[in-house]
């Protein structure tokens, strides 16, 4: 029943090029994100039994957590956007394991970072790094 998780993929490409096009996440995506997210997570507890939630909310937890910490510790390099980003991106992956979505976040993280030594410059925008590690993440404990 994980079919009902890839009805997120297109709303994470809307997210990703509106990031990469303007550096900013918009409210009514992620809270788009978020309803879908929230369907497949019922979706899945109705089919596999309640812990998918608990498991949905300790993917979220981990995956927001280190960059809240960041956003907090650097404002004007971390967008609140990302940390909303990675909460529900840390639900979807969470409902097949909370794990792998503090793996998808330290992927994104240090993509991002190289990507931003690479190019020289001081921002890059998180979203597109981040949308690609969650949907090869996707892929791959989907497959499993």
């Amino acid at each position: 029943m994980t079919a009902a998780l890839w009805a997120a993929v297109p709303l994470l490409a809307v997210v990703a090029v509106e990031d990469l096009r303007y550096r900013r996440i918009r409210n009514r995506h992620v809270l788009s994100l978020a309803v879908v997210t929230a369907v497949a997570v019922v979706v899945l507890a109705i089919d596999e039994g309640g812990h998918i939630v608990l498991r949905a909310v300790l993917g979220a937890a981990v995956a927001a957590v280190p960059l809240l910490v960041a956003a907090i510790a650097e404002p004007e390099r971390m967008g609140g956007g990302d940390v909303k980003l990675a909460a529900v991106v840390g639900a979807l992956l969470g409902t097949l394991n909370p794990w792998a979505s503090l793996a998808a976040i330290a992927c994104a993280l240090v993509l991002a970072f190289a990507a931003t030594t690479l190019r020289a410059v001081p921002r890059v925008p998180l979203a597109p790094v981040l949308v690609v590690t969650a949907v090869t993440a996707l892929v791959l404990l989907t497959a499993l």
